[in-house]
């Protein structure tokens, strides 16, 4: 599975990027919502040393139709800012929300989504009990459900979240907790025991997938 990250240019355009502003992953300057799409697909992507590649910027339409033509392919999505009708939108339109899970991280947004899909699964941040009370209000059917926790979930509630049925996803977040190097074995295989974790989110997956075979 792969995370994309999606953002609208100056004139509602819809490009795969994680940062707000284009300096660090392309070779453009200033923020995205700013900037016509005209330009933008005209930026070549770095790669994770800084170092220029030939990859444009990726539009979302793009990254959708190789989706569509590798149905094994699971992709989660992050979308940054109030575009969630929009992004939904481009993936109904190619017949994908079976292969994807939408990230949410607070409860209208998490709401609006489940408002949007009926087949997608939606994952919900959940740091506290009351948190798990709210989306429990949302009414989605369990196989629908992706719990998405951090270092503030309580462990007992962890316990009582699987005990219903949902899978439980967490971001190891290596690029901001180590220095973008990967962690020892051990703590990928104790984090994913202790929170009981479905889908761990990493930016080494070929590596740590080892770990579990």
């Amino acid at each position: 599975m792969v995370e994309l990250d999606v953002r609208e240019s100056a004139d509602g355009v819809l490009f795969v990027l994680h940062d707000e502003t284009l300096e660090r992953t392309t070779n453009g300057q200033g923020k995205i919502a700013g900037t016509p799409s005209r330009a933008l697909k005209k930026l070549l992507q770095k790669d994770p040393s800084g170092k220029l590649t030939s990859e444009n910027l990726l539009r979302w339409d793009k990254a959708l139709q190789w989706l569509a033509k590798h149905p094994n392919a699971r992709f989660m999505v992050d979308t940054k800012g109030e575009i969630h009708e929009k992004v939904i939108q481009r993936i109904q339109h190619y017949g994908l929300e079976g292969q994807c899970l939408l990230l949410t991280f607070s409860l209208p947004h998490s709401e609006l989504v489940a408002k949007l899909t009926s087949k997608a699964l939606i994952s919900c941040l959940v740091s506290s009990e009351s948190d798990w009370d709210n989306i429990r209000q949302l009414n989605l059917p369990s196989r629908r459900q992706v719990i998405y926790v951090n270092d503030k979930t309580p462990l007992p509630l962890l316990s009582e979240m699987k005990k219903t049925g949902v899978a439980i996803t967490a971001d190891v977040s290596e690029s901001r907790k180590n220095q973008h190097a990967a962690f020892p074995k051990d703590y990928y295989t104790r984090l994913v025991a202790e929170k009981m974790v479905d889908i761990l989110i990493t930016d080494f997956p070929v590596e740590v997938k080892g770990y579990f075979l």
